[in-house]
């Protein structure tokens, strides 16, 4: 490969590892980084322009001489709607734009296998990354579309989010989970992408991007059940379109504390396997299977001193990292070490700091402490339906904590300054992510009790 690339969105998965690989070329690289990628590692070669995608007075001079554009940046995740719009929408449009008054001659754009799910009813990502892509069709240049399907990588935030999703105690399944997936090696998307520049495969095709072999939702989430907690999973099935009906009624308000939005479960609703073509057949026979990539991602990282045994954490540990999550939860900031100190000694003192004996106790306070969108749905549930149990125990004990230490008490004492209108419909929508959030937190804890108490018999 030679000639001058310039890449968007080099700091992210895909990028990093793109770039490690095109470094061993004799390509001249340029890189659009934002500034909040100060720490992407970079190469003393590599050319970096600190600008903005929607901007092009921060990047368009530089490319000047560039042959190939590689566009991979993308805002994904929970984002807003808007925002979706703004980066993978307006942001594309500008940088082609760009592109053909510098005189690019090809444009290699990767989006998303979403781009082409057919149910997008809540998916603003999906639909954004469908729009980009017509524009870069309707562009009058040289370009190719590159559709990876679930990438897979030790980093990946797709990765971090199904594990955590496939080890919980009961798997949520949604929509029966019969849908196929077919997750992809973050290699061989950057060996798609070179292959694409070594072929001069630029003429305005769509190549959709999956791993060696496909298989239903429910048996991916079980594999990686085994491979990761080293049983099968236990599913608790459950309707997908009340749940993200309840999701977009809920987003306007708690988009950040939620687990998922209505649109991310559509990964549950559309087909994620690609299809046939050229560009995956070069690339299969060197494919590894999705329960061998499984296998390779849920391994432990070795140790940095291989003779020492990894540090376990203590009780202690535990109820500190509980004291953070549930203190952003009740007033949405950190706390101090004083704060986290006193919960300890309160909770040692009133015999609350030990694991509860009863079973779905414990699953409550497991799946609390895994963030701050899960504790507002385990408070929910418990503050109604189980107040005796540890979880309410420790948040009211929290509380309590809270409104008398100098640092947070002025949290709970402010008024509204917006005048009486503003106050009211704020208390309305409040009520309204409320209720939803409740009705969420029932649909998962109920069953769940029910099983447990149906299976005690057996456990004994």
């Amino acid at each position: 490969m030679t000639g001058t690339i310039f890449i968007t969105g080099g700091a992210g998965l895909v990028g990093t590892a793109l770039l490690n690989r095109l470094r061993q070329s004799d390509a001249r690289l340029k890189l659009l980084l934002r500034t909040s990628a100060l720490k992407a590692p970079r190469a003393a070669r590599d050319q970096v322009i600190w600008g903005n995608l929607g901007d092009p007075s921060t990047y368009g001079a530089r490319l000047k001489g560039v042959e190939t554009v590689i566009h991979l940046a993308a805002t994904t995740g929970k984002a807003a709607p808007q925002e979706f719009r703004r980066i993978n929408v307006d942001g594309t449009a500008e940088l082609l734009r760009a592109s053909k008054r510098a005189g690019v001659k090809n444009f290699l754009f990767v989006g998303s296998i979403a781009a082409g799910y057919t149910d997008t009813r809540y998916y603003a990502y999906a639909e954004s990354k469908r729009q980009a892509e017509k524009l870069v069709v309707e562009s009058g240049l040289r370009c190719v579309i590159l559709r990876p399907t679930l990438i897979l990588g030790r980093e990946s935030s797709i990765w971090k989010t199904l594990t955590k999703i496939a080890t919980l105690p009961v798997v949520p399944l949604f929509g029966g989970g019969k849908v196929l997936v077919q997750p992809v090696d973050v290699a061989d998307v950057v060996r798609a992408i070179t292959t694409i520049l070594e072929q001069d495969w630029f003429a305005g095709e769509t190549f959709e991007l999956g791993g060696k072999d496909a298989m239903p939702m429910r048996a991916f989430l079980d594999l990686v059940h085994r491979s990761c907690a080293g049983g099968p999973a236990r599913f608790l099935p459950m309707p997908l379109k009340p749940v993200q009906h309840l999701l977009a009624l809920v987003e306007p308000v708690a988009r950040k504390f939620l687990p998922a939005t209505a649109g991310q479960l559509c990964l549950f609703a559309n087909s994620s396997a690609s299809g046939r073509n050229r560009l995956w057949e070069a690339l299969e026979p060197d494919m590894p299977t999705t329960a061998d990539l499984v296998a390779r991602l849920s391994k432990v990282r070795v140790p940095a001193r291989p003779q020492e045994a990894p540090r376990q954490p203590t009780p202690d540990d535990v109820l500190t990292r509980e004291a953070r999550i549930f203190a952003n939860y009740i007033c949405g900031r950190g706390i101090t070490s004083d704060i986290s100190d006193h919960y300890l000694k309160a909770a040692r003192t009133l015999a609350i700091d030990h694991q509860p004996a009863d079973r779905f106790d414990r699953m409550t306070l497991a799946f609390a402490r895994r963030g701050v969108g899960f504790a507002w749905l385990a408070d929910s549930y418990a503050a109604i339906f189980n107040r005796g149990g540890m979880l309410r125990r420790r948040m009211v004990l929290l509380m309590s904590i809270l409104e008398n230490a100098p640092s947070s008490h002025g949290l709970f004492e402010q008024s509204p300054s917006r005048g009486p209108v503003a106050a009211v419909l704020k208390l309305g929508l409040s009520g309204i992510a409320e209720t939803g959030v409740l009705v969420m937190a029932t649909a998962i804890f109920v069953p769940v009790r029910i099983l447990l108490a149906l299976s005690s018999p057996f456990n004994r």
